[in-house]
């Protein structure tokens, strides 16, 4: 009886023992075959996040449809962000075996996608105003899209010389993703009209050209001056101030010239007005310009340097803004708020002048709000013409001197 009872004893054992490992081993193999691997997910900018679980985690023996995207910080912007896919409904075997229900990976949101860029070709009259946005009909992204050129420098040269040029416009995104093509500008020359010579000696209302040079140097500069196009010799400088000297022509200053343009006061018939803009490069045109007791006018960048650094008795100094000369289209993209701090800013080093130059000869309403707010009465742009009574005080034409200009060139400016 005894040794009967032990045998019931030890083969129930052993059933309960079978059932237990079995109950362990499938709910071990039910635990291997739920744990997925969890995926993170790449979204392009604009694209539509899925709600398929299979395309957050994976195992093929996973069960899909008793799971769901439960949260997610998905936001239609570049970034990280993270989602949570969790079982719909906790089952009381779920608590009891501590079965993970709860996965959480990250979305990763990119932009890859280039802008998409609209240009035309333009046709001008020699002297005409244009910028790189000229030559833009659109430029679209689901980012911002911004506009340059490699050939900027070389665009206001173009511009003020008759022929056919060919550039490159650029259009960025804020992820740095570019699309490039390829514009045409053809300058064409200004049709010449006969104007009767008045035989006095004063300049009523024929005009006086203001000429805008750049940078003046030596031999050993010039492989450090750029762009080159500006860049002028400093004895091919003296050449032309020699000729203006050796001519007979008076250097107005800026009051003078704004008192031309108003009627006030009429000028010598050869009159000229010399400007040189930036602050790069000046001290050899002062020496010039002190050599044959010419005047001269300087439009300083006021944070380049202390105004003192260029005082001379020939050479009065203007504003070309304080701060605002950086990139291309710093001036016109700036703030309105930003521009009348820098303008005052400028005009407080500066003595209080009334006179300013358009950096890169770029300008719009705005700006030109901002300086009238300032107290700036004379303003001057680009164009390759004579500055004429009756002009926008705003919009004063200047003739861009290349730094290859010959003597007879600068003739043909002048006379």
């Amino acid at each position: 009886m005894c040794k009967r009872r032990k045998k019931v004893i030890l083969v129930t054992g052993i059933v309960f023992t079978i059932m237990v490992v079995g109950i362990v081993g499938v709910v071990l193999l039910d635990r291997q075959k739920e744990e997925p691997q969890i995926k993170e997910l790449r979204v392009e900018l604009g694209g539509k996040l899925t709600n398929n679980i299979k395309d957050y985690l994976e195992n093929k023996d996973f069960r899909y449809d008793e799971y769901e995207l439960s949260n997610s910080e998905y936001k239609d912007k570049v970034g990280k962000y993270s989602y949570i896919v969790s079982k719909k409904k906790r089952s009381v075997l779920d608590k009891v075996l501590k079965k993970k229900t709860i996965y959480y990976g990250n979305i990763y949101v990119v932009d890859t996608v280039s802008p998409v860029l609209e240009v035309k070709d333009i046709e001008i009259k020699q002297g005409e105003e244009i910028n790189l946005n000229s030559f833009v009909e659109s430029c679209t992204d689901l980012s911002e899209c911004s506009i340059s050129s490699p050939d900027e420098s070389k665009l206001i040269e173009m511009q003020s010389k008759v022929g056919e040029y060919d550039l490159n416009i650029v259009g960025t995104d804020k992820y740095g993703n570019t699309v490039q093509k390829k514009v045409h500008l053809k300058v064409n020359e200004v049709p010449k009209v006969e104007v009767k010579k008045e035989v006095s000696s004063v300049c009523k209302g024929n005009g006086i050209a203001v000429l805008n040079y750049h940078f003046t140097i030596s031999d050993e500069e010039k492989s450090s001056c750029s762009p080159s196009s500006i860049c002028m010799n400093e004895n091919l400088f003296d050449e032309h101030l020699k000729y203006i000297k050796e001519n007979g022509f008076y250097t107005a200053t800026l009051k003078e010239l704004e008192d031309y343009l108003d009627g006030k006061i009429d000028l010598p018939k050869k009159s000229v007005v010399i400007t040189i803009d930036d602050g790069w490069f000046v001290s050899r045109a002062i020496e010039r310009l002190e050599k044959y007791d010419l005047h001269g006018v300087l439009f300083l960048i006021g944070s380049l340097a202390p105004v003192t650094d260029y005082a001379s008795k020939n050479l009065e100094i203007a504003s070309h803004t304080w701060n605002l000369h950086g990139a291309y289209g710093s001036l016109v993209n700036a703030s309105f708020d930003t521009i009348i701090e820098d303008l005052n800013q400028s005009k407080s080093s500066l003595n209080g002048t009334p006179y300013f130059c358009y950096p890169f000869y770029q300008y719009d309403n705005h700006v030109i709000e901002a300086l009238k707010q300032t107290g700036f009465t004379m303003a001057f742009a680009g164009g390759g013409v004579k500055a004429r009574r009756g002009v926008d005080k705003y919009k004063v034409p200047r003739i861009v001197v290349g730094g290859n200009d010959s003597v007879a060139t600068l003739a043909s400016y002048i006379n």
